[in-house]
């Protein structure tokens, strides 16, 4: 009776049927590994505090570790206080590309798309009313709007919003017929805030 009572061993993994794979040798696992094992030796400060906050003389191996200095410290300092956008701008242009937007022609597309879209007031639905517009672009390059009064809800239909034989192409920002330029108080008060 003892021997039916017998429970199986574990097999040994020479001579299991399933073959268990080796998850060290996985890419996933040896980018892990390198990530966290060790470059050298951790640098220590180079500053001699011996008071009670500060105390870099006294500091072990260890400290300096969980500490983690950064060997660029001029990269990683923080400005303390940002005084103009002169420095913003020098802050930002070391790590991306900055445009002055007082060089940039400024365009009244309002004014623009007056003449080829509908006033708001003549759409099928209320637009101020409105939570949830949807647009579909056809074939011909038009733009069908459908707006919903109530977010669970879809009853009314879409239309067009531009006015008869026009497209949303009519006009163009290469136009210097139809070029519609903003007013110069408004680039004046981009240049003062650059």
């Amino acid at each position: 009776m003892d021997e039916l009572a017998q429970f199986p061993s574990k097999c040994d993994p020479k001579h299991a049927r399933k073959k268990t794979s080796d998850k060290s040798t996985w890419k996933r696992s040896t980018e892990q590994r390198k990530r966290y094992e060790s470059k050298g030796l951790p640098k220590f400060p180079n500053c001699n505090h011996n008071q009670k906050a500060f105390r870099c003389a006294k500091l072990i191996c260890q400290d300096v570790r969980r500490l983690s200095v950064c060997d660029n410290r001029e990269n990683h300092q923080e400005k303390e206080v940002v005084t103009s956008p002169a420095e913003y701008v020098s802050v930002l242009e070391e790590n991306a590309t900055v445009t002055d937007l007082s060089k940039i022609a400024l365009y009244d597309w309002k004014k623009g798309y007056e003449n080829i879209i509908k006033p708001t007031t003549s759409w099928n639905f209320p637009f101020m009313k409105t939570k949830r517009f949807f647009l579909t672009r056809t074939k011909s390059e038009n733009i069908l709007v459908q707006g919903e009064i109530h977010y669970k809800s879809e009853i009314n239909t879409k239309s067009l919003i531009t006015k008869n034989k026009k497209n949303r192409h009519a006009t163009t920002r290469g136009d210097s017929s139809e070029q519609y330029f903003a007013k110069q108080r408004k680039s004046e008060r981009c240049d003062q805030t650059a």
